[in-house]
């Protein structure tokens, strides 16, 4: 099971603002804020356009991992090169199942590599369930994988090529008319990231 960055601290909000009523949803896939009564969302990653408030609260660490079967049977990559001859557990997005590329920091430079799929998903739990089952290696959330990397059911690689940290968003309506509750978890929220409120 992954671990989600947020709900383990909403205790201490929810010890702060006892009177708020907390509903939490979470999925990878899109929804329309304003259609489905959603106050605020985070998101990680790229943003697509969006007539909603976007505010960048944080940034968190990427790796790259497989599981010790996968490792054993095909070698452990060294560098970047070795790439080519691996699989990756993929994520794909849309009906056109575009895949996300994945991207390491090499000295001062980005480097994006698209990997042969071993297994091509759309869901984060299944990203993980197919690298433990050794489909592939995987670039994952450091903390969606810490359980895993620690009890070593996962293996960390290429270190010395970490993969680009992923931003964190906050998206809400527009700021006017803003529920009390909602600036509060906003500003709550961001502190937790280390992020300004404003």
């Amino acid at each position: 099971m992954r671990q989600n960055p947020v709900v383990p601290a909403l205790r201490d909000f929810a010890a702060l603002y006892p009177a708020v009523e907390l509903a939490v949803g979470i999925g990878d896939h899109a929804v329309d804020l304003i259609a489905e009564g959603i106050d605020c969302a985070v998101r990680i990653g790229k943003l697509h356009d969006s007539s909603l408030v976007a505010k960048q609260i944080g940034m968190l660490k990427m790796l790259t991992c497989a599981s010790p079967e996968y490792l054993a049977l095909h070698g452990t990559p060294r560098d970047l090169d070795d790439l080519a001859q691996h699989r990756a557990v993929n994520y794909f997005v849309g009906r056109e199942r575009k895949i996300l590329e994945w991207q390491f920091i090499r000295g001062a430079k980005t480097v994006p590599i698209k990997l042969r799929s071993g297994l091509l998903v759309n869901d984060s739990d299944a990203l993980l369930a197919g690298a433990l089952a050794g489909f592939g290696l995987l670039q994952a959330l450091e903390l969606t994988v810490a359980e895993q990397l620690h009890s070593g059911m996962l293996i960390s690689v290429l270190q010395d090529y970490p993969p680009v940290s992923k931003s964190v968003w906050l998206l809400y309506p527009h700021r006017q008319h803003l529920p009390p509750q909602v600036r509060a978890f906003i500003e709550w929220i961001s502190m937790q990231f280390g992020a300004s409120a404003h």
